[in-house]
């Protein structure tokens, strides 16, 4: 009677243990108790992995404003307006009294002058005429003489006077003939004149 007891005292717990593995319904586990000493359980240190980050956007840069450069955009480059001024039309007038000097080149019955017109909207035209210093008995031969209308705008005016005599002395005049706006006629001034030129 012993023996069986102590048989059954030793087969008992484990029989106890089986059966509480195989019940569906276990015990509610009881209050863990926290360890005062240090932990049995080595972690490895490292680090701690985490979700992939996302990429916060960044403001853009404001340069500071104590002269910082500031960084200019690449690319074609603004069209800017470019005014192109139109020169006005050089407008003059011929003084009376105020002589300039008539260029010649002669040849052997015809010369070639020139003068400068300012630009005198009164012109209507020029008159260059070649007057003979050479003293001629008899009948006196023609004037010679060219007339040359002018247009707006200051320049060099260039005439060819014809009929010459060869080896004859000349001084080359030009009249300019304007129109009076204020008097409703017509005025003859000489502008331009030429020293004594001989014809080859």
């Amino acid at each position: 009677m012993i023996r069986r007891t102590v048989m059954l005292c030793a087969v008992l717990p484990l029989a106890l243990s089986g059966c509480a593995h195989a019940s569906p319904t276990a015990a509610a586990p009881g209050p863990t108790a926290t360890p005062t000493g240090q932990s049995w359980i080595v972690v490895a240190a490292g680090a701690t992995p985490s979700a992939a980050a996302t990429p916060t956007p960044t403001a853009p840069h404001t340069p500071a404003a104590s002269g910082a450069a500031v960084p200019t955009l690449s690319g074609s480059p603004t069209p800017t307006a470019v005014m192109q001024t139109v020169p006005s039309p050089c407008v003059g007038a011929h003084r009376p009294g105020a002589i300039s000097v008539a260029e010649v080149h002669p040849g052997t019955t015809s010369a070639v002058v020139t003068w400068y017109h300012p630009g005198d909207d009164s012109v209507v035209d020029y008159r260059a005429t070649a007057i003979s210093q050479d003293l001629v008995d008899g009948p006196q031969p023609q004037v010679p003489w060219a007339m040359v209308a002018p247009h707006r705008g200051c320049y060099t005016v260039t005439a060819t006077v014809t009929g010459l005599r060869p080896r004859t002395r000349y001084i080359f005049a030009v009249n300019a003939d304007r129109v009076l706006l204020t008097q409703g006629g017509t005025q003859s001034l000489t502008v331009a004149r030429s020293r004594v030129m001989s014809t080859v």
